[in-house]
């Protein structure tokens, strides 16, 4: 057992502060009219549960970012038994990175300006096909967390454990298809709907 703190300790926090943005925006968004019609509310009101809304994304791919850094430095630095598993981990930890920063990127470069993302009133250019870009970054998310999960399953397999206790483990990291599922399962609502609250 590794006593140091880590990267994969760091990456760890990231991911706290990231999912309590996340739900600290969602709870500004039921302030705003989350959960009321949209037709029920002011326009003013409306624009600022979009940007609540759009801030809760942001906080959302980032905490999927960092989670998934941590996981990839957790199996780096504890399960690098070989140089070709170790690879394996930096060279998905990169991918990993890559693709987390070219979202946040994506996100900050939805409307120009920025502002309007979330107010109508605000002559911007906007991304098309938005929906289309959160379908495919859903498929890759889903895929990247099967990866994740399987990688450590080789290594666990060559531990000199009883066969139960390996298939325990196992069973553990396998537990994490549950949040594969929930993914899976969340893409019908990635579409808009024509009441946005």
């Amino acid at each position: 057992m590794i006593k140091e703190f880590g990267l994969d300790d760091v990456a760890a926090l990231f991911t706290l502060a990231c999912t309590l943005g996340c739900g600290a925006s969602m709870i500004a968004m039921t302030h705003y009219g989350l959960g009321r019609h949209d037709w029920t509310l002011s326009s003013e009101t409306l624009i600022l549960y979009a940007r609540c809304f759009w801030i809760s994304v942001l906080f959302y791919m980032m905490a999927l970012w960092f989670a998934k850094m941590t996981f990839l430095l957790h199996y780096y630095r504890l399960m690098s038994v070989s140089t070709t598993m170790r690879n394996i981990y930096l060279g998905c930890l990169i991918l990993v990175v890559l693709w987390g920063g070219s979202q946040g990127i994506m996100a900050f470069l939805e409307c120009i300006p920025l502002k309007a993302v979330w107010d109508p009133r605000v002559d911007g250019k906007c991304r098309p096909h938005q929906t289309t870009l959160w379908y495919i970054n859903g498929v890759i998310n889903i895929v990247s967390d099967v990866a994740i999960l399987i990688l450590p399953l080789p290594v666990v397999w060559k531990l000199n454990f009883p066969r139960t206790q390996k298939i325990l483990l196992s069973g553990i990291f396998g537990l994490g298809f549950f949040t594969v599922a929930v993914s899976i399962l969340r893409m019908q609502w990635l579409k808009p709907q024509p009441d946005m609250t």
